[in-house]
């Protein structure tokens, strides 16, 4: 099968919707808790056939970097007034910030008398809560309304190029990929700087360029869950650490700051687990590695889009050790903190 004959406009705008799984899905495939092992099994074969049949050398790795080209310029739909958007809504988180900072969230700390450590990393981790969880509900929301999450077959179900984005989804990509752009800002400028910042900045960056790629290619709902995988994590780890910088109030120490955010941060633990290193592969991986091929077998896009999934997948592994050393340190008596502060790991040496 060709390109021209699969994925040219007229074929792709004629493309029935796709209305059911492939063969055996649902009775291999249980739609909350995934055989890992099935699925790691179905990705990797449809990973070394993909290898084999479009990246060695003598298969054809230039008809596939030819069609890979020709199919993201007929496929590709962003226009200028997404890209104000993004651009409008990451200066407005930036000012939003800078408000919020000196109003209020720099004051709390002095009006409670908090540890000088605080006036600095309270407002970080406060700023952050206030971002992810209303964020994530509505990616909960958007997730809510369809049936991704149980089926992700489901995510390829009537693409075409183009395609209309739902306005809801459409509205959490553009906050998303603004506040994304705002935080490769703060991160450098603005916020604590810690030792894994080069790795911060490759998944801030990687994540704005997966949220960008698959709004161009119209590929939203692979995108709606990724961010709904995301950000459930990160909003009990930033209510933790803001918890926490009450321990220390004017000169004592109070226990129960310290008592609810070891509660938090287990429930974090928890949710990582979870969500980013369990359903993240058997949902979205599964999706894009495995269900794609079934749905689209000669889509030059699968290797592209399925190495950034990838790379951000070894994110969540990468950060998973700084998670371990932290339960270490909780389950030896040690006080939570940050393992990723440059000024902790001075003070350890």
């Amino acid at each position: 099968m060709s390109f021209s004959s699969e994925f040219s406009p007229a074929a792709i705008a004629a493309r029935d919707s796709v209305q059911s799984p492939p063969e055996g899905y649902y009775g291999k495939y249980s739609p909350t808790f995934p055989n890992p092992v099935y699925c790691f099994v179905e990705m990797f074969y449809a990973y070394k056939d993909t290898f084999y049949q479009n990246l060695v050398p003598h298969n054809g790795i230039n008809q596939w970097l030819k069609d890979t080209w020709e199919w993201h310029y007929i496929c590709s739909y962003i226009t200028l007034k997404d890209i104000f958007y993004i651009i409008l809504t990451a200066i407005l988180f930036t000012i939003l910030r800078f408000i919020v900072y000196k109003v209020l969230l720099e004051r709390i700390p002095l009006w409670f008398k908090l540890a000088p450590e605080a006036v600095e990393k309270f407002p970080e981790a406060a700023f952050r809560t206030g971002v992810y969880a209303p964020l994530w509900l509505l990616s909960f929301y958007s997730i809510a309304q369809r049936n991704l999450f149980y089926y992700p077959f489901t995510v390829w179900e009537d693409w075409i190029a183009g395609a209309f984005v739902p306005f809801d989804i459409y509205v959490g990509y553009i906050i998303q990929m603004g506040f994304y752009i705002h935080m490769m800002y703060a991160t450098t400028y603005i916020e604590t700087v810690r030792k894994d910042y080069a790795v911060q900045m490759l998944h801030h960056g990687l994540t704005l360029c997966l949220l960008g790629y698959s709004l161009c290619m119209r590929f939203h709902y692979i995108g709606l869950l990724v961010l709904f995988i995301h950000d459930f994590a990160d909003v009990f780890l930033e209510v933790a650490k803001a918890i926490l910088y009450f321990k220390d109030r004017g000169g004592k120490s109070y226990k129960l700051p310290e008592h609810i955010a070891n509660v938090l941060f287990a429930v974090f633990v928890l949710q990582w687990i979870l969500f980013r290193l369990y359903w993240y592969p058997v949902k979205l991986l599964y999706a894009t590695g495995f269900v794609s091929q079934k749905f689209y077998p000669e889509a030059p896009f699968y290797s592209l889009f399925n190495i950034m999934l990838l790379v951000l997948y070894g994110l969540h592994i990468y950060w998973f050790f700084f998670i371990i050393r932290l339960v270490v340190k909780v389950i030896t008596g040690n006080e939570l903190s940050d393992t990723r502060d440059l000024e902790e790991e001075k003070k350890n040496d």
